[in-house]
């Protein structure tokens, strides 16, 4: 149990413990949140010996949260503009997957509806009204597509495949999660990976971002 600090007005733990954040499927930017919450208690003398969270929702993430940001910018070169995009196409992950075919193929669709997908977009902060960013011109910079209008089309994806349209939300969803792999390794100074825990046919949303202190002894058989 944490022992009350002993200044009132100090925000440090007067003897901290060890904690292990351990959560299933996430959702979306509460991922973000709750790192930054380990963030905050190792700032204030509190100490991280592991996490494992099973990622999901990658379309409810927000860029103003997302811990990869650093990352995404100074590494990658990317914008703002840029996640909105990644995060919109991450619906193609879950949509056009073989069991979100077969329903599409019942409903007689010509392509999968990821509009319907498992992955929503994030509710739109105040002020930007009820439209996402979608793929525009290079000259003309981004678009706005209505709520609830199919991405597919704005993306150029019209002569994709499900399966392509697959690999790349699979791809996108990657993309983000990899910047919050360098956020625990960079921050947050555990050793961490993503690793898959089931098969997809059990659940589309397989990825576990997984980490430990780098003081944690070996397990041994």
């Amino acid at each position: 149990m944490l022992e009350p600090p002993k200044d009132p007005t100090s925000r440090a733990f007067s003897a901290p413990v060890p904690v292990a954040a351990i959560s299933k499927h996430l959702c979306g930017v509460a991922t973000d949140l709750a790192l930054r919450c380990l963030d905050g208690y190792q700032a204030r003398g509190g100490k991280v010996q592991g996490v494992a969270i099973a990622l999901c929702c990658h379309g409810a993430c927000h860029y103003e949260d997302y811990v990869g940001r650093a990352w995404w910018e100074d590494t990658l070169g990317l914008s703002a503009a840029h996640f909105e995009q990644v995060r919109q196409m991450t619906a193609w992950a879950t949509g056009c997957r073989p069991a979100a075919r077969v329903q599409m193929k019942e409903r007689g669709d010509a392509k999968p509806d990821v509009s319907q997908s498992d992955d929503k977009p994030g509710k739109p902060e105040d002020g930007e009204g009820s439209t996402q960013l979608a793929h525009g011109s290079e000259q003309s910079g981004p678009t706005m597509l209505k709520e609830g209008e199919a991405s597919g089309a704005a993306f150029g994806a019209e002569s994709f495949t499900p399966e392509k349209m697959l690999h790349l939300g699979r791809m996108c969803k990657q993309l983000i999660d990899a910047g919050r792999l360098a956020y625990v390794r960079e921050v947050l100074g555990l050793q961490a990976d993503l690793v898959q825990y089931c098969l997809e046919e059990v659940s589309a949303e397989n990825c576990l971002l997984v980490a430990w202190a780098r003081d944690t002894p070996d397990v041994k058989d």
